[in-house]
């Protein structure tokens, strides 16, 4: 029986030493191991904010894919994956997500603006259950000038991830003042309801978070 599994499971516990004695014992599972959506083992352990695990994987990995490349910040990998072959940049990785949304989510501006110049499409929502795009990733990320960036260059303000949450919802769930007030100055439905209902200032309101009062600008 395969002991990927088991392997899996040390990455996402950040159990640095199973992972390097798995790995110098099978170094097959390296490629071998994935999560349950495909994912490989350097997106699971960028997904579980697993850092070391992630630089022992890298370390250990003859090339990135440009997803984990746009996921840990690589600038030089993404470079030649696009340099190889330009329309790389709007690939979905095995679980669903684009290099730029992964990017955005992982907060490097940078590698995401050359994706935009390289044909990045800044409205495609991940073809899995969160249908997340772009700007949702750079919400969440908390960087305004990623959003700004996103929206200088096409991204939909009121775009619709699962469960009807525009970016203005998020923002207002996280308690972000700054992107709020950012977000509405760029037109940011401020009505726009969630599949249950429920309006950013609502959204604001029931997390407990004082920016409830930026909705009333």
């Amino acid at each position: 029986m395969s002991e990927a599994p088991i392997l899996i499971d040390a990455v996402k516990a950040g159990d640095v030493a199973q992972v390097k004695s798995m790995l110098e014992a099978q170094p097959d599972l390296l490629q071998e191991a994935k999560g349950i959506n495909g994912e490989s083992l350097i997106l699971l352990s960028v997904y579980h904010r697993q850092p070391d695990i992630t630089q022992i994987l890298i370390a250990k990995s003859p090339e990135l894919t440009i997803h984990e490349a746009a996921a840990t910040g690589n600038l030089e990998a993404v470079t030649k994956h696009i340099a190889e072959d330009q329309t790389s940049v709007n690939v979905l990785s095995a679980d669903g997500f684009s290099p730029l949304g992964l990017t955005c989510f992982f907060n490097y501006p940078e590698v995401a603006h050359l994706l935009i110049q390289n044909g990045a499409d800044v409205n495609a929502a991940s073809e899995n259950g969160l249908r997340v795009s772009p700007i949702h990733s750079a919400v969440a990320a908390q960087n305004i000038e990623l959003v700004k960036l996103l929206l200088e260059n096409g991204a939909d303000i009121n775009a619709v991830q699962a469960g009807g949450f525009t970016p203005l919802h998020a923002a207002a769930q996280n308690g972000d003042e700054a992107l709020i007030k950012f977000l509405l100055e760029h037109m940011a439905d401020i009505n726009a309801m969630t599949d249950t209902g429920k309006t950013p200032m609502e959204l604001a309101i029931a997390s407990g978070h004082d920016a409830a009062k930026w909705f009333s600008l």
